[in-house]
């Protein structure tokens, strides 16, 4: 199956409106400048309860939901014999990524720092997953979610209405 850029871009700006909502009940929520768009920041979160910034960047992955597996972007547009593109998990400025499995309406608040860290060793330890896209692919690797949950690089977990960083909220272990 060959991904269109323009139904994936909706698709995209479907789940952003769905984390708005989600989560404009603990931050009030500012949408990301031009420049920080291209930096990996899609929001900026401001805690309701003290003054604290967190740059945050969100995905929608429904895949995860039948494989169990989080996809984690390392190069975003791969062309034969030309250069790539470093995907969001290697260029993301971000300070959280929020994962949105959207058929459970379930989020994983990953810290991007952790995940850019444990990216080389998933890598070699996971398997590659090359998506065909128009014109181009998109490489990454498929990280099982009880392995993410396990990890340190999880922040916390949206389910049911709220965040916890217990990790017995846990969809897949």
């Amino acid at each position: 199956m060959i991904h269109q850029f323009a139904s994936k871009l909706r698709e995209g700006k479907e789940h952003e409106r769905e984390l708005d909502k989600v989560f404009s009940k603990w931050f009030h929520i500012e949408p990301a400048t031009k420049e920080e768009d291209r930096r990996g920041i899609d929001r900026r979160f401001i805690a309701k309860a003290f003054p604290c910034r967190i740059a945050v960047q969100y995905k929608g992955d429904a895949r995860a939901e039948e494989t169990g597996r989080l996809f984690i972007e390392l190069v975003s547009v791969f062309v034969e014999g030309q250069s790539k593109k470093p995907g969001w998990a290697i260029k993301c400025d971000a300070e959280w990524l929020i994962m949105w499995l959207p058929l459970k309406r379930y989020a994983y608040i990953l810290s991007v720092y952790l995940l850019k860290t444990w990216a080389p060793f998933w890598y070699l330890q996971y398997p590659i997953r090359s998506i065909p896209n128009e014109g181009y692919r998109t490489e990454g690797v498929a990280v099982p979610i009880k392995d993410i949950e396990k990890s340190a690089v999880l922040v916390g977990i949206y389910k049911d209405g709220i965040i916890s960083t217990e990790r017995q909220l846990s969809f897949y272990t």
